[in-house]
């Protein structure tokens, strides 16, 4: 007995059938979100987490502090906002909000001790590492000038698409 998968609409950004993870397979345009919004590279990833801890040491921690606690909210570190990348919730699409950033954030300290899951990145189809995982997240490349929808939904506001 053979199991058919459900068909699937093509993929907002090149047209070719997305395969049945959160990306496209061929250009990484994540699944109902606006066209041009792909999951970041891990080599994009990599320079954002080392450039989060140059920016700790150059600040000596307290700055890098005050600005993660800014930018949190809108799921962001600093090394993400400078690179052009976001943090969002894989329910709704909408940003991570600022405890759920600050969890993944913990989580990824957590985990880097067992360096296998640094790697994770590396064979996951989606670039999400471990800590995404366990959060529910996935970083992706914003487009400049797109809007960002507020974290949570106004009372009464239509649902995020790709949210249902």
């Amino acid at each position: 007995m053979s199991v058919s998968l459900p068909d699937q609409r093509p993929c907002v950004n090149c047209g070719n059938a997305p395969g049945y993870e959160r990306a496209c397979r061929v250009c990484r345009q994540v699944t109902g979100m606006a066209a041009g919004v792909r999951t970041s590279s891990a080599r994009k990833r990599l320079a954002g987490f080392l450039l989060d801890v140059v920016l700790f040491v150059a600040t000596l921690g307290i700055g890098y502090v005050v600005w993660a606690l800014i930018v949190y909210r809108g799921g962001r570190t600093p090394a993400k906002q400078l690179l052009g990348m976001r943090i969002v919730k894989l329910k709704d699409d909408r940003p991570s909000g600022w405890w759920r950033t600050l969890w993944r954030e913990i989580a990824k300290a957590l985990m880097l001790t067992v360096l296998v899951s640094a790697f994770w990145i590396l064979w996951d189809y989606d670039n999400q590492e471990l800590w995404d995982k366990f959060a529910e997240t996935l970083v992706v490349d914003w487009p400049p000038g797109l809007p960002v929808p507020s974290v949570t939904p106004a009372p009464g506001e239509a649902p995020a698409p790709g949210s249902a």
